[in-house]
């Protein structure tokens, strides 16, 4: 009996044994296609890039004077107020050149005070000269009368005469030494004009040596040290950047010259950065710059977009991964972009009916970064199109 019994079990099992073989190891009676449905959804077309975080306004703070570097009251991160004072160069050399200046301007001053006294005085000797001569020259008169009447002798006319001719030569010379004066005056004004300047720019130049923030920001950069000789003849080195606002941050994106005739002002933009590889961030498109960057053949345009940095999490400098959102569609038919082909400039699919596959012309949209395209006719909801044949 217990033999019977076993045989019976071992029947049995290997019927349903047979069965299961038969069921999930013999080939299934599918059509030969690997398919995807015809569905409804939301599409998002966008355009990728990569581009560099920095801050919406940075300033490059430099130094006019030369000298050492005297003092240095910010470091890295150090908030600063517009006209604060960041480093000093030492100002001794640029007090002396001033106080030079300074006096060189003082005895130009004296001088053109005695020139301008001596202009006076020899003013009125002109003018004493000039009544001399309108007395001689009618006294001449008054004699040439009285001659031609007899009534003055040839003594007495040649003695008018020659008074005449003294007040004329000494007319002549004091209008000389007057223009002369006026002159020298003239040439005392432009000295001192000239020395003037010179007092202006000593003290431009002494207050170079105040190196000053140009708005309120924060130190992201400090390249000099205490001590440090400065020489700003040639160019002016940069010692501090000044970054205005990290609330707000900016981020120069490579678009491809393909894909820059889409991109709008306002339009959505998303990135990551390395940091916070989780974290997706967020802004918007504020420029698009005509500018070509040419690099080994290959061209691309700068996009700025200006983000939201309050949590301060962006740093100046970083690099990121960014998507620019160019299109948007919801509730359209969509079909994995693989499915769509091209013969003879129409775009058409394979459309599975029953186990055969049609080839159907089909109107397409935009193409989505998920691999989709939306369908605009040709096609309906829950049709099964063809990706590929089975192997």
């Amino acid at each position: 009996m217990k033999k019977t019994l076993g045989i019976a079990i071992i029947s049995v099992l290997t019927a349903v044994a047979g069965i299961i073989v038969y069921l999930y190891i013999s080939p299934a009676k599918t059509p030969p296609y690997e398919i995807a449905v015809v569905r409804r959804g939301s599409l998002i077309r966008q355009v990728s890039a990569t581009g560099i975080v920095d801050s919406a306004l940075s300033v490059q703070v430099g130094s006019r004077a030369s000298g050492t570097v005297k003092e240095i009251f910010v470091d890295y991160n150090s908030p600063v107020k517009k006209g604060e004072i960041l480093a000093l160069i030492d100002p001794e050399a640029f007090y002396a050149e001033l106080s030079q200046a300074e006096a060189g301007l003082e005895v130009a001053n004296a001088n053109l005070a005695r020139q301008e006294a001596s202009l006076l005085y020899s003013k009125a000797l002109l003018e004493k000269a000039q009544a001399q001569l309108r007395n001689e020259r009618l006294k001449i008169k008054r004699t040439e009368t009285l001659f031609d009447d007899g009534f003055a002798s040839d003594s007495q006319y040649d003695e008018a005469i020659a008074s005449y001719e003294t007040a004329v030569a000494e007319q002549k010379a004091r209008a000389s030494g007057y223009q002369a004066e006026r002159e020298a005056v003239n040439a005392g004004k432009a000295q001192i004009a000239q020395i003037e300047g010179a007092v202006r720019l000593a003290k431009a130049n002494l207050g170079h040596t105040e190196i000053r923030s140009p708005m309120d920001g924060i130190v992201v950069s400090r390249n000099v040290e205490l001590g440090q000789t400065v020489a700003a003849s040639l160019q002016s080195p940069t010692l501090f950047v000044v970054a205005q606002d990290l609330s707000t941050m900016e981020i120069t994106a490579n678009v491809s010259e393909a894909d820059i005739g889409e991109i709008l002002i306002n339009q959505e933009v998303t990135f990551k950065v390395d940091a916070y590889p989780e974290h997706v961030f967020g802004g918007k498109v504020k420029e698009i710059r005509i500018e070509p960057n040419i690099e080994h053949k290959t061209v691309s345009y700068s996009v700025i977009a200006v983000v939201d940095n309050k949590d301060f999490k962006l740093r100046p400098g970083m690099t990121a991964d960014v998507w620019i959102k160019t299109g948007y569609r919801e509730n359209v038919l969509l079909i994995p972009t693989i499915a769509l082909k091209q013969e003879a400039g129409k775009r058409q699919v394979e459309v599975l009916e029953g186990n055969e596959a049609g080839v159907r012309a089909v109107q397409t949209g935009i193409k989505g970064a998920e691999g989709y395209i939306e369908v605009l006719s040709g096609l309906n909801e829950g049709e099964s199109v063809v990706l590929s044949k089975k192997r």
